[in-house]
């Protein structure tokens, strides 16, 4: 072997990594993009040498049921290096692709051995800023941004992932990928000079040899590369489910929001399956404290009238194989389309494997599935086609977990998500995969965000399963909101990021078939935003119907013939926003 260093180019992207060897202190594993430094990933090791490396290409075609589009192809150079570290060995995989970097360890052998640690440390130039969630086991945590990395006060724990702006329109957003039931979910913790230490959620992680680490990711380009990029996904596994026929993505009713005890009645759950059916929805969640004496036969009532119904349930009532033996066939058996799994708060190996465990399972019933009070997604969507979404993020629970006990909502939460987080997540969790953030609020009293911003939510937040949390009353006092609601779908053919800045303005662009929604969210004070309709397909004009904030805190509907090439201008109350649709050949 040479003695380095070692590049690896992305196939037809700006991308490099560049591996170093220090075998007193060693390995730097340095991305750059045009040749310009972005972070460098140092792992300390002592007495190592590259003794073999392997190359090859990977190109995969793959679809999924769920995220920013249904059609992928990831395409990607990798170099495996065999290391001899303290004369022990293990091969190091470097995966360069056109949207980021990845990287991941291979243990060979047989038997069993533990994992310590891992010290890997993430380097960025002190002057970048991060845009970052604390870290919380439930990954719950605000998200906050705009902060020097140089200036973060060392020993602070932050969560995956996490985004940098490193400058001449380079950013990065550090995430991992391919946690399954052999490792933890790591998260990080900051240091000094703009650096992140690789941290995991317990002392010691027993593995079975041959071991294969989760990949760590750095998603790196533009603030569009990064948003729409599949990186995540694309280091998954193939799909472990060949008949996805009965996997179905759709917009859910759902009455825990606006009444945390209604799923303890009946009749307020016909309600709500009666409003599902009559707006075309395809589902109604009967959330915590269903009675299964009645349950069955809301079931029936509700498949008679075309709409699934998802159940929630505590995950220690799932934890053990017997248990899950016994309560998804029944619950398959009553009819049940899916089920929301909640309050796992916890990133530890135990809880990967369960995550594993329940996603097999449910699969084996024809059970899709919510991860709620969870990781945050590490790609598994692929794997697993009929997990429809994944909390990991302070949504909208936050204006109701403190509610007074009775109907209604009295209390608010002083953690509530607001216009800020809103505009970070679509940049950083959202990025990562599907976020049951459960949108389109309007009724709590000290909400911050406009009528057009909530709508817009419905699109800028992409998730499988998207929970409308508002009430079917609040619904019905805004035609406009129904109108759009009832047209919006929640999974997608292409996604693009229009414009915008984390913790500022985002406006997302998401297709389906010939149609194109729109939705923009702003953070502060009233302003003028002009968009390019670049993202339209050439060749003919579009039917555009706008939903925007009017002057009297109501909404109101603009309509207008555009096509490619065109610009749009809008005028944003203060944490404003927008929603609408362009549909080819309907132009005005």
């Amino acid at each position: 072997m040479t003695d380095g260093p070692w590049l690896i180019a992305a196939p037809s992207a700006d991308l490099a990594a560049e591996l170093r060897l220090d075998d007193s202190s060693g390995l730097t594993l340095r991305i750059t993009r045009a040749g310009r430094n972005v972070v460098a990933v140092h792992q300390p090791a002592e007495r190592i040498a590259i003794t073999g490396q392997r190359d090859r290409e990977v190109d995969e075609s793959y679809t999924t049921t769920t995220g920013k589009r249904r059609e992928h192809r990831h395409r990607a150079a990798e170099v495996t290096f065999t290391l001899d570290v303290g004369g022990s060995e293990m091969e190091l995989d470097v995966r360069a692709a056109d949207t980021g970097v990845a990287y991941r360890y291979r243990l060979p052998g047989a038997g069993t051995s533990a994992v310590l640690a891992d010290k890997a440390e993430f380097v960025f130039a002190p002057g970048a800023r991060a845009w970052l969630s604390p870290y919380q086991n439930n990954n719950e945590g605000p998200w906050r941004g705009g902060l020097g990395v140089g200036e973060l006060a060392p020993g602070t724990e932050y969560g995956l992932p996490l985004l940098v702006d490193a400058g001449d329109d380079t950013w990065c957003l550090l995430a991992e990928a391919g946690v399954d039931e052999t490792h933890a979910a790591a998260h990080l913790v900051s240091g000094q000079d703009g650096r992140f230490q690789l941290t995991l959620p317990q002392d010691s992680v027993p593995v079975a040899l041959p071991w294969t680490s989760p990949w760590r990711v750095a998603v790196v380009g533009s603030l569009a590369t990064v948003t729409e990029s599949d990186l995540t996904a694309d280091l998954n596994p193939p799909a472990r489910v060949e008949d996805t026929s009965w996997i179905k993505p759709g917009r859910v009713a759902w009455s825990w929001w606006s009444q945390i005890y209604s799923p303890t009645d009946p009749d307020r759950q016909r309600e709500y399956v009666d409003y599902a059916a009559k707006h075309s929805w395809e589902y109604t969640l009967v959330d915590a404290r269903w009675d299964p004496a009645w349950l069955p036969d809301l079931v029936t009532y509700a498949t008679e009238r075309g709409v699934g119904i998802l159940i929630w349930s505590h995950w220690t009532d799932l934890a053990t194989q017997e248990q899950r033996d016994e309560l998804l066939p029944r619950w398959k058996s009553w009819g049940v389309a899916g089920i929301k799994v909640d309050f796992m708060d916890s990133d530890t190996q135990d809880r990967m494997a369960w995550y594993e465990a329940l996603a097999g399972d449910a699969a084996a019933n024809r059970l899709m599935v919510n991860y709620h009070g969870s990781v945050v997604p590490k790609g598994r969507q692929r794997t697993w086609p009929h997990v429809m979404t994944y909390e990991g993020i302070r949504g909208a629970e936050h204006y109701v977990r403190y509610a007074a006990p009775d109907d209604g909502i009295h209390m608010s939460s002083l953690h509530a998500p607001g216009p800020v987080h809103n505009t970070i997540v679509p940049f950083t969790r959202n990025a990562v995969g599907s976020m049951d953030y459960t949108p389109v609020t309007f009724s709590h009293p000290r909400r911050e965000t406009s009528d057009a911003h909530e709508l817009a939510l419905s699109v800028v937040f992409e998730s499988g399963w998207q929970h409308f949390a508002d009430s079917i009353e609040s619904y019905a006092e805004r035609p406009i909101v129904e109108e759009f609601l009832d047209t919006v779908p929640t999974v997608w053919d292409d996604t693009k990021l229009v414009t915008g800045r984390p913790g500022e303005l985002v406006v997302m662009a998401r297709r389906d078939g010939d149609r194109w929604f729109l939705g923009g969210i702003a953070a502060g004070l009233a302003r003028r935003v002009t968009i390019d309709l670049d993202f339209l397909e050439a060749g003919g004009n579009y039917g555009l119907r706008l939903v925007e904030d009017a002057a009297d805190d109501d909404l109101t509907v603009r309509e207008e013939t555009v096509s490619v090439g065109d610009s749009l201008t809008l005028d944003l109350v203060r944490d404003g926003g927008f929603a609408g649709v362009a549909t080819k050949g309907s132009a005005k």
